[in-house]
This record gives structure tokens, C-alpha cells and sequence, in this order.
């Protein structure tokens, strides 16, 4: 049986009958229960003379930016297992950033290396080993100077990896009927020329890239699929060190070099709130047990893949959730968030993945994942 949680309900009761003819003495003997759910918020009171059936009863909004896990620190991200850095302690790090002389970055960095991503951890020890290998020589510890100077090195990485998918969409390409085959072949070699004759990261932002593959009329639901699938393993810098190098030894997107401060801070990814069952799939699904928090970082790289996918590319991620909400636990019996309302949103939570995964990923309060399909 479904769990259904008390702040999806109503959270308030009253006695008596409310009109719109109620006055403000009348207003007394209705007895407002307290509301509980830090996920929502009540839209305030309008003043005294305007009150009115609708405005009398406090309106419960849905507002993921109130999920109060993503405001607090040192929660390891459901995602890639790393801890989180609240979007308050993330402001105060830029704040302090700014009042160390750039070539001083990578020192204060180190202070903040537990809450990296993986990729950016990675991407920190090469600068940081990099830097060393340099010695004395003048500008050798600014990230900016650093990373382009590493540029040579990782792009031809990058486009090997590149090539190798492009390669793999042509050959699907030769399987296709003669219309579809030559609309698809026309598209792969205009990408594979821009990656050969521009040596930047990629030649398309893979959100675009995949917007115009999925615009090719394939009729063919299977090979569709597939295309689908090639096209998603494109590098981009939340998931491949090489990428990210590559990105920020260019330029933005107004044409302007990155510089070492933005570099530094793109180290580091402040927490935000994500759905699990992506609400492009699933617009109904806009309800709390659906929030997971994670990097910002994380979020990006998510995108609106299905959860069997998403959980598939990286099966670790069933290890990760089950220690998230591990984590849950511990704050709940250590009182530092409300006991009630969070063992309900673990329980509604934990039961959603459950349903979104069709009973394939089974997370329990405190022990480890019952199943994990992924891992076999």
C-alpha cells in the first residue's frame, strides 16, 4: 500500500463553517492546526479588511527551494557520492575566494576539497601536480595559465572520444533505410568535420547536439533508441576531466575567456534540488517524495534521463542513494531536523524510487539496497 504522507495533505483544520462573511472575532474559533511541512510554504495573509474565503485558509504551495536537506551542509550527494556544500556556505566560499590573490587559488581550493564532484577532484590534483612540476616559473599556480597550458594534452583526448562516437552514429547510419541513412550521414560528417577543424570542446552543446538528433525522422523505434543512446555518451565537463579542461581553456559564451575566479569557483558545486523522476517525463510527479538534493553539477549531468537509465550509467549511484538517506536517519536521531516530517519524506521517497525503478532498486531506512540489478 502506497504510504501517503501528511504534507501532501491538507495541513490544517477547522471548526465551524468559514463564509466570506466571517469577521475577524469569528476568525477565533477556527482552530488553524500547526503546519508541519518545511517543503511548503504558506502564502501570507492579505490585510485584515480583504480577508476572505480564499485568503482566510493559508494556500500550500509546492516550492522545491524550500527542501531544507539542500540547505545544510555535508550531506553526501545521492548522485556521485560526495559531499554537499549548502548554496549559503557556497556564496560565502566566493566571497572569501575573492580576497585571495589569484595565485593562491589552488592553496585555498584544498581547504574544500571534500566537496568536489569527482571530475573536479580529479581536475584539482592535476592542477595542483601540474603546478609542481612547474617549479618557480612565473604564473604557474593561476588555474587560468594553468589549464590552458594543459589544453595541448587532454584535446586530443577529447576528440578521439568524440570521433569514436561519431563513427559509431555512421555505422548505425549504413543500417537505416536509403532516405533516413543520407539525412543522418549528412548530419555525422558536419560534426565530424567542426570537431577535426575547431579545436574546441565540441562543436555543439550536447543538449542542442541531441535536440537535432531526436528531429531525424527514424522510423525505426529500436535504432532510434540507439542513436538516442550514442549520442547521450558525448563528454561534456560535469562528467570527463578532459571536457572540462577543455571548456575552460576557452572562452564563455559571450566570446570571453574564462578567468581564474569563475575557474576556481566552477571547482565547486553548491547544492540545488532535483526530481528523480524528471518532471519533463512526469508533471504530475512535482511532489516532494520526488526531491532528491544534489550538486548543481549533478543536476546538469542528469538532465531528464528516466531513473533506470540514469541509474544504470553509473551503478554506484544505488550505493549512493542508500547512504543518503542513511544519512537522513542520522539526522533525525540526532534531532537536527524534524523528526516526523523528514521519516515521512524518507518513507515517500524511498518508496517512489521503488516505483520509478518497478521494484528493481529496494532502499531500506538503515540498511543496504535489497537489490540492485545494476550491480550484476
Amino acid at each position: 500500500m502506497r504510504i501517503q504522507p501528511v504534507f501532501l495533505q491538507n495541513s490544517y483544520q477547522t471548526k465551524g463553517k468559514i463564509t466570506k462573511n466571517n469577521t475577524p472575532n469569528q476568525m477565533q474559533d477556527f482552530k488553524l492546526a500547526e503546519i508541519s511541512n518545511a517543503f511548503y510554504y504558506p502564502v501570507n495573509f492579505t490585510s485584515r479588511k480583504k480577508r476572505t474565503h480564499e485568503t482566510t485558509i493559508p494556500k500550500l504551495a509546492e516550492r522545491s527551494g524550500n527542501f531544507i536537506l539542500s540547505k545544510i551542509s555535508d550531506i553526501p550527494c545521492p548522485a556521485c557520492g560526495k559531499l554537499l556544500i549548502s548554496p549559503k556556505e557556497y556564496e560565502k566560499f566566493c566571497k572569501e575566494l575573492a580576497k585571495v590573490p589569484p595565485d593562491e587559488y589552488l592553496e585555498f581550493l584544498g581547504n574544500y576539497t571534500k566537496y568536489m564532484r569527482p571530475v573536479e577532484e580529479q581536475v584539482y590534483h592535476e592542477l595542483c601536480n601540474f603546478s609542481s612540476s612547474l617549479g618557480n616559473t612565473e604564473g604557474a599556480k593561476d588555474i587560468r595559465t594553468l589549464v590552458v597550458m594543459l589544453r595541448d594534452e587532454k584535446l586530443p583526448v577529447l576528440q578521439e572520444i568524440q570521433l569514436k562516437l561519431i563513427n559509431k552514429m555512421k555505422a548505425l547510419a549504413h543500417t537505416l533505410p536509403e532516405d533516413e541513412k543520407n539525412i543522418l550521414l549528412a548530419k555525422v560528417d558536419s560534426l565530424k568535420s567542426i570537431i577535426k577543424n575547431k579545436k574546441t570542446m565540441a562543436p555543439f552543446r550536447r543538449k542542442i547536439m541531441l535536440d537535432e538528433i531526436s528531429q531525424i525522422e527514424i522510423k525505426n523505434p529500436h535504432k532510434y533508441k540507439k542513436l538516442q543512446a550514442i549520442a547521450k555518451k558525448f563528454p561534456t565537463s560535469t562528467d570527463m576531466s578532459v571536457a572540462w579542461f577543455v571548456k575552460y581553456s576557452g572562452k564563455n559564451k559571450n566570446g570571453v575567456d574564462w578567468d581564474s575566479y569563475t575557474i576556481a569557483t566552477r571547482l565547486l558545486s553548491y547544492s540545488n534540488t532535483d526530481h528523480f523522476i524528471p518532471y519533463s517525463e512526469d508533471n504530475k510527479r512535482n511532489d516532494i517524495g520526488n526531491y532528491l538534493p544534489m550538486h548543481e553539477a549533478c543536476n546538469v549531468e542528469k538532465s531528464n534521463y528516466n531513473p533506470n537509465y540514469w541509474l544504470s550509467r553509473k551503478p554506484e549511484r544505488v550505493q549512493y542513494l542508500q547512504t543518503f538517506f542513511d544519512y537522513c536517519n542520522m539526522l533525525i536521531k540526532t534531532r537536527r531536523v524534524n523528526k516526523k516530517k523528514y521519516r515521512k519524506y524518507v518513507a515517500y521517497a524511498t518508496e517512489n524510487i521503488a516505483e520509478a525503478t518497478k521494484g528493481q532498486v529496494i532502499l531500506n531506512n538503515n540498511q543496504t539496497p535489497e537489490t540492485n540489478p545494476f550491480m550484476q
